[in-house]
């Protein structure tokens, strides 16, 4: 057999090792930039999660101009049945300054269920609104994304998305679709936490990627 059989790839100064290379897979470091053009502008970037907490949040992110937009993938239970999970953002950096007021939160739900229809709801107080969810052992709890476009701008009023699906305590199927922003500044938001409001803790993990400017 010829060939050149290598189990790495390091950068000239021997420093990085920049790719590890196994009989069934290819890992790529961080420090390796994967051009848009090829499939590579999703990156990955971490992920937080927890059990029976009061909050699970990210917290001085969303700064690095490398990324038009951040992508939040979550999924949430309260620990309480019939709690509705929501979202806040956060403005301050290294000191997060939640913001409780001023969104402008626009959802459309279509349920499956008893209702059988789609509701409407328009929210101030959050930035994401998942209500009653059902915490049972089958129940799946809440799962979704957040879509964070150019959070880092400041200046001007920023506009974000979601969807989400989720179930709820009364074992109705609920889609949502929505848009919100903040109408009360216009400074960078640099975090975002979710929670179970009205006294409930949740188990989730989110995870964050970036989607590459160019």
């Amino acid at each position: 057999m010829s060939g050149i059989f290598v189990d790495s790839i390091k950068d000239a100064s021997n420093t990085k090792t920049l790719a590890t290379l196994s009989s069934s897979a290819v890992s790529l470091s961080s420090d390796v930039t994967v051009p848009a053009s090829i499939g590579g502008s999703l990156v990955y970037l971490e992920s937080t999660s927890g059990t029976d907490v009061a909050s699970i949040a990210f917290e001085n992110k969303f700064t690095s101009t490398d990324y038009i937009q951040y992508v939040i993938e979550f999924y949430f239970k309260p620990v309480t049945d019939d709690k509705h999970i929501v979202a806040q953002l956060g403005i301050g950096g290294g000191s997060t300054n939640y913001i409780t007021s001023n969104y402008r939160t626009v959802i459309t739900e279509s349920y499956y269920g008893s209702s059988n229809n789609i509701h409407h709801r328009v929210e101030d107080t959050f930035a994401v609104l998942t209500t009653g969810v059902g915490n049972a052992g089958s129940d799946g709890g809440v799962v979704g994304t957040f879509y964070l476009i150019q959070p880092y701008v400041t200046g001007r009023k920023k506009l974000f998305r979601y969807n989400a699906q989720k179930w709820e305590q009364n074992d109705h199927m609920v889609n949502q679709t929505a848009g919100t922003t903040w109408t009360g500044g216009t400074d960078a938001i640099t975090a975002i936490k979710f929670y179970a409001h009205a006294s409930s803790n949740i188990t989730g993990e989110m995870r964050m990627y970036g989607l590459k400017a160019s």
